[in-house]
């Protein structure tokens, strides 16, 4: 376990904590695996990623084959970012360095052509996906957790020309109650019903494609 005080020199003209050195020199943002990580969000993951994947398995028997969640393609990706001021001590004032951790779960809806990784559903361009976040920060000297963690449901539907929103937040949770909350039966209700929606608005855009509304002049 660091010392954190050893990051620290008294002045004694002020007597004030004066920072020494940054305990970290790698990259601002960075996309890294669950072994790089040293607090107790590496247990929070590990536990969201097995209730994520009963949970979208038992959707998933809801659902008609062409619009079920695609588990085997499912994307994960951890994004750390580093900021040296980026957490706070636990008198809510003093400043410190420390990483946030913003954690993906994503799972494309039947078998969706469309651009899907975590950049498009980051910039909450993706459609057709049912996903997962997982925000969370701690300090670098002891890898204390912050306490102010979100964990969130969206479902990603198709964007028609001049929708302005496409993407529905299901859900969230913070640190005020229990991890998997969120993942209960009446959510399960609401993301059946809304890909069953989806479902119905993906087959008239088909039927749509092949029919001509008007014939241009020559």
């Amino acid at each position: 376990m660091i010392n954190p005080n050893q990051y620290y020199i008294r002045n004694s003209r002020t007597q004030n904590n004066i920072k020494r050195d940054k305990l970290y020199f790698g990259e601002t943002i960075a996309h890294i695996s669950i072994d790089d990580i040293q607090s107790a969000i590496k247990e929070n993951i590990i536990n969201y990623s097995k209730w994520i994947n009963e949970y979208v398995n038992v959707i998933n028997r809801f659902l008609l084959p062409e619009v079920k969640l695609d588990i085997n393609n499912m994307i994960f990706d951890i994004r750390r970012k580093y900021g040296e001021n980026a957490n706070f001590e636990d008198d809510g004032n003093t400043h410190c360095e420390g990483f946030n951790y913003d954690i993906l779960w994503a799972f494309p809806i039947g078998n969706s052509n469309n651009e899907s990784n975590q950049w498009y559903i980051r910039q909450e361009y993706a459609e057709k996906s049912l996903y997962f976040t997982y925000e969370d920060s701690e300090r670098l000297f002891d890898n204390k957790v912050k306490g102010s963690r979100f964990f969130s449901i969206y479902l990603a539907g198709v964007k028609l020309p001049r929708e302005e929103q496409h993407i529905t937040r299901i859900d969230y949770n913070n640190g005020n109650y229990v991890l998997n909350s969120v993942l209960n039966k009446g959510n399960i209700v609401n993301i059946v019903m809304k890909i069953q929606d989806l479902e119905r608005k993906i087959k008239l855009i088909n039927k749509l494609e092949s029919i001509e509304l008007f014939k241009l002049n020559s």
